[in-house]
Formats: C-alpha cells, sequence, structure tokens
C-alpha cells in the first residue's frame, strides 16, 4: 500500500508487468480514480518514450529491439524478485510475528 502509486505508476512503463499491473491494485483496493489517472500517466510516458524512439531511430528501429528486450526482461526479473520478498515478508510477519 505504501508504494502503491509508483508500482501502478511504473509497471505500466515495464512490458509484461503492464498487463497484470492491475490485479496488485484490486488486490489492495486502490480506489478507482487513482488508479486510472496512474495508469494513464504511465501509459502516456510509454508511448511518448516509443514514439520518440521511433522517430530518432526510423529505419534503424529493429536495432533498440536489441536493448529493450533484455532490459524488459530484467526489470520484470527484478520486481518479481522484490514482489516475492514483499510477500515473504508479510508472510513471515504474520507467522512468526
Amino acid at each position: 500500500k505504501r508504494h502503491g502509486d509508483w508500482i501502478i505508476l511504473f509497471g505500466r512503463l515495464v512490458p509484461g508487468v503492464r498487463s497484470l499491473i492491475s490485479l496488485p491494485a484490486g488486490v489492495y483496493a486502490m480506489p478507482i480514480g487513482r488508479f486510472l489517472l496512474l495508469t494513464a500517466s504511465g501509459s502516456a510516458i510509454w508511448s511518448a518514450f516509443l514514439a520518440v524512439a521511433g522517430y530518432q531511430l526510423a529505419e534503424n528501429f529493429r536495432a533498440l529491439e536489441a536493448y529493450i528486450g533484455p532490459a524488459s526482461k530484467l526489470v520484470l526479473g527484478l520486481l518479481v524478485l522484490a514482489w516475492l520478498y514483499h510477500i515473504g515478508k508479510h508472510y513471515w510477519r504474520r507467522r512468526y510475528g
């Protein structure tokens, strides 16, 4: 709950995560207005980034894929590890006080 806004905003920037980011928002009962604002903002940032990258790279756009693919997998992996750590920490506190 403490980092929910940032997670939703930046989750929209990460391929793979953006499709699932709505689940934690629903689990933690994030207000719909805040969720829509953060989703729109994150999606706009991602779309603007891709538009500018496409314009700048023009015919070399495929070269960007070689960098974005591995980077997005790394970010996704780090986010999954952070989520698992958070779940484990929460479980540990509830179980062992």
